[in-house]
């Protein structure tokens, strides 16, 4: 009977090994950074909270115009999805992209899969997925030259004096 232990000992010799090496990787690169967590939370008390929760409202209005566009770009095959997942794609490839360093190759395939998944064809996709990334560079270019040189010369000069301090 003394060898039905073995699997139980070694099992539990795993656990101990995990627990120690979790304390080890809490002690050596957590606990380091607790100071810097102080002073995150001193300067998140800053923030006006009408300005986060119009900051977030935008950005959601912004992916969803985004999840609109791509869904009018799916021609036919717009019917297999709905705006709403359509959406939650939207929010992983947004995710996988901000987690990711040069997350947008990897986001954009993600977006595909997902996509071609819920079955749209692939070329559908494709195009949906391009058209939507060139129709938002679009608006960004728009945006750079219509309200860009209004506010260049505060950031020249933000950034001038910045530099000289």
């Amino acid at each position: 009977m003394a060898g039905g232990n073995g699997p139980i000992y070694a099992g539990m010799m795993l656990k101990t090994l995990r627990w120690v090496l979790f304390a080890v990787v809490v002690y050596f690169f957590v606990l380091p950074l607790v100071p810097a967590f102080r002073n995150a939370i001193t300067d998140l008390r800053q923030i006006d909270p009408v300005l986060l929760a119009t900051a977030i409202s935008l950005s959601f209005m912004a992916l969803y115009c985004y999840t609109l566009l791509t869904h009018a770009a799916l021609g036919a095959d717009a019917n297999r999805l709905t705006r709403f997942d359509l959406f939650r794609i939207q929010l992983s490839t947004r995710a996988l992209g901000s987690i990711l360093p040069a997350g947008s190759a990897a986001s954009t395939a993600l977006g595909f899969r997902l996509i071609t998944s819920s079955g749209v064809q692939k070329a559908d996709a494709g195009f949906a997925l391009a058209t939507a990334g060139i129709g938002s560079a679009l608006i960004l270019i728009v945006l750079l030259i219509f309200v860009g040189p209004a506010k260049l010369p505060a950031v020249a000069k933000s950034v001038g004096t910045g530099i000289r301090d």
